[in-house]
C-alpha cells in the first residue's frame, strides 16, 4: 500500500485512514468477498466528498438492495436522516 511507505503504523491506526469511492468500486466488483452480516448496514466510504455549487456534500455509500445486490450512491453527509437504515463507515485494513 502506498500509506504504508509514508505513515508508519501507529500513525496510520491514530489517523484511522477511510475508505473511498475507488474503493467502493472494487468492492462492488468483489460483492461475494463481502460478509453477510453487512448486508444490513449502508457501508459508508467518506474518503471521497463530492461537493455540488450549492455547498452540499455527498459521500458514496454501497447498499445491498431487495434485488440481493450491493449498488453504489451518494447520500448528502449533512442530512443524516436520510440514511433510510444504520451505516458503517469503511476504513482501510493497512
Amino acid at each position: 500500500m502506498v500509506f504504508q511507505s509514508i505513515f508508519d503504523k501507529n500513525t496510520v491506526e491514530k489517523l484511522r485512514i477511510t475508505a473511498s469511492q475507488v474503493h467502493a468500486e472494487r468492492m462492488l466488483q468483489q460483492q461475494e468477498d463481502i460478509p453477510t452480516e453487512w448486508e444490513e448496514f449502508l457501508l459508508l466510504f467518506a474518503g471521497t466528498t463530492w461537493c455540488r455549487a450549492d455547498g452540499a456534500s455527498y459521500i458514496p455509500y454501497l447498499y445491498y438492495g431487495d434485488d440481493e445486490e450491493w449498488h453504489l450512491s451518494w447520500i448528502n453527509i449533512r442530512n443524516s436522516a436520510e440514511f433510510p437504515q444504520p451505516s458503517r463507515l469503511v476504513y482501510l485494513d493497512l
